[in-house]
């Protein structure tokens, strides 16, 4: 009786599978939180994304050529026009033409009567003043002019005409500006540039 009952016990207990006291411990976290590596990481490329390759220290020396037409605009390009630098004003020319002589103007920056700012990207220019389109610029980056000083002179050089031409030298000298990039990045300073070109006359 006694050894049936030892058996009995003995069977029972091998029903059951030994526990391993290291087998009861919680599982390893093998998550090395990559999720927010992976959050971080894309934080940061979106600001990297967002910033602009800054212009050349020298950039203004590489705008060798020169125009202006309407009135007003006047602007200075790299010649193979993937930079471009551009001033807008409004009613200049016609001003100059009301008081038969030169007149100046003088703006200090931000003004809303004129707008300064740098382009670049491909065939900047083409069509500025030119309404004859054979390639359509693509702008990649622009750098806006937020202070500095603008000063214009401009000098009739013709007979304004009854459909709004009036012609004129236009000489511009830009002074200590500095440009923001529109989406981010370091800004761009001009100690001194000149454009001197025809303006007043219409694209056509």
């Amino acid at each position: 009786m006694r050894t049936a009952l030892l058996l009995s016990t003995l069977a029972l207990a091998g029903c059951f599978d030994s526990v391993d006291p290291d087998d009861t411990q919680e599982p390893a976290d093998t998550d090395t939180d990559t999720d927010a590596d992976s959050d971080t990481d894309a934080d940061a490329d979106s600001d990297a994304d967002s910033d602009v390759e800054g212009l050349h220290p020298a950039w203004a020396n590489q705008l060798e050529s020169q125009g202006g037409c309407s009135d007003v605009i006047m602007y200075a390009w790299k010649p193979d026009d993937t930079l471009a630098l551009f001033f807008r004003g409004h009613g200049v020319a016609e001003a100059a033409h009301a008081a038969g002589e030169a007149t100046d103007f003088l703006w200090t920056l931000p003004d809303p009567e004129v707008e300064v700012w740098v382009e670049r990207g491909e065939h900047l220019t083409h069509v500025t003043c030119n309404d004859v389109m054979e390639y359509e610029p693509l702008v990649t980056a622009t750098w806006i002019a937020r202070s500095g000083s603008v000063f214009l002179t401009v000098t009739p050089t013709g007979e304004a005409q009854p459909w709004g031409e009036y012609p004129a030298l236009g000489e511009l000298e830009l002074s200590g500006i500095i440009l923001e990039p529109e989406h981010g990045g370091d800004p761009a300073h001009l100690s001194y540039f000149p454009i001197s070109t025809g303006i007043g006359w219409l694209p056509g």
